[in-house]
């Protein structure tokens, strides 16, 4: 992406002070300031990573369908865990 900024002329100074004393192009060190100074992307959360390997387990349900133990009583047990431990929880644990 490429981003035109207007700076005032201080921080333009500074900036190319910093840049320079880095040995960098300015470019090169507004690209990499930004990068280190923007919040990281959070990992999953446990919810959306739940579902994730769910959904996994449901497209195997086909191809392990009818074993003892297969995919199918997996994601029943699991189901069934989610709905004791939600109901453990609101009743007021």
């Amino acid at each position: 992406m490429t981003v035109i900024l207007e700076l005032k002329p201080e921080v333009e100074a500074a900036a190319r002070s910093e840049a320079q004393a880095s040995g960098m192009p300015l470019e090169h060190y507004l690209q990499l300031f930004l990068e280190h100074s923007l919040p990281r992307p959070q990992a999953e959360d446990a919810e959306a990573i739940r579902q994730r390997r769910m959904e996994i387990l449901s497209r195997l349900q086909g191809k392990y369908a009818g074993l003892p133990g297969g995919s199918e009583e997996f994601s029943a047990q699991k189901a069934e865990e989610k709905a004791r431990e939600e109901r453990h929880w609101r009743d007021g644990a």
